[in-house]
């Protein structure tokens, strides 16, 4: 026998093993170069806007706004501002606060100058606001020193058809999670399908119970957020909804659910928000008094 092929056949192994280790270690830099660009193509697609903070609003809501001749900067809440300057065209990136405990909500919209008027008499002035993109904040809000150290902060688009997914305000970029932005079972499906005609019935109510603030009140709000889109689109639905039930100028008759569904991580959890929001407000309007 010779004694010197076993030492050849561990040769041989230890050389395969060697192959293995190669071929593992080129996927491990396959891989880290794939997350690399992913982390840099994200970054690419991050935004600074200016931030101020008012109003949770939802896209297509317009937000006027009334300031005294003293106001110059037109300030805000939060220490944020619209700044003497403002004029149509100008973007914001607006945050609203949370109901219950006044926190700076993490998700918003973007917002567009429409309207910037300034009476001669006294220096009052209007400017009209109507908000557009929803936007997540990446990381902490900072001072941008090439804007007049004005509070801003990097947003990524939340896309139309999707909830917000996960939250990155702590961290940086967003990386891939468990959360599907755009999931919605069944259930969410079957719910969306019933929008419409709360839809109505909602509006009925509001018009037999005289709940309007100032005459033809929601056509205005109609005007505004436009035609109601197709459960087939159910987290444009779920907004539209929310911006119908919770409208500026304020209607009174619904829970606030904009910050709730601006915040949603899915498209279900969206539907599920403005399916409850619309029912207990038809609830609340056919139990309550006319006026």
């Amino acid at each position: 026998v010779d004694a010197r092929r076993p030492r050849a056949r561990a040769r041989a192994r230890a050389r395969d093993g060697a192959g293995d280790d190669d071929d593992a270690s080129a996927l491990d830099m396959d891989a880290l170069r794939a997350r690399v660009r992913a982390l840099a193509k994200r970054e690419e697609a991050l935004e600074t806007l200016r931030i101020v903070v008012l109003d949770a609003s939802v896209p297509k809501q317009v937000l006027p706004l009334e300031f005294d001749g003293a106001n110059v900067e037109r300030t805000l809440n939060a220490g944020t501002a619209l700044g003497r300057d403002a004029r149509v065209g100008d973007r914001f990136g607006m945050l609203g606060q949370a109901p219950s405990n006044g926190q700076i909500l993490p998700n918003g919209v973007e917002v567009t100058v429409t309207r910037a008027m300034v009476r001669p008499n006294g220096g009052e002035s209007l400017i009209e606001l109507t908000a557009s993109r929803r936007f997540k904040i990446v990381g902490a809000p900072f001072e941008d020193e090439a804007n007049g150290s004005a509070p801003s902060a990097r947003v990524c688009w939340i896309p139309d058809t999707e909830g917000a997914g996960e939250q990155t305000v702590a961290g940086g970029v967003e990386e891939p999670g468990a959360v599907d932005p755009a999931e919605c079972d069944a259930e969410c499906a079957a719910l969306a399908a019933e929008l419409p005609a709360l839809v109505d019935e909602w509006r009925a109510l509001v018009i037999s119970r005289k709940r309007e603030r100032q005459p033809d009140q929601l056509k205005l709000i109609l005007s505004q957020i436009g035609d109601i889109p197709g459960s087939n689109r159910p987290a444009e639905l779920s907004l539209w909804v929310a911006a119908l039930i919770n409208p500026i100028p304020a209607l009174g008759v619904a829970y606030e659910i904009r910050p709730a569904i601006l915040c949603a991580p899915t498209t279900g959890h969206m539907v599920r928000i403005a399916s409850q929001g619309i029912k207990l407000s038809i609830n609340s309007l056919r139990d309550g008094p006319q006026i």
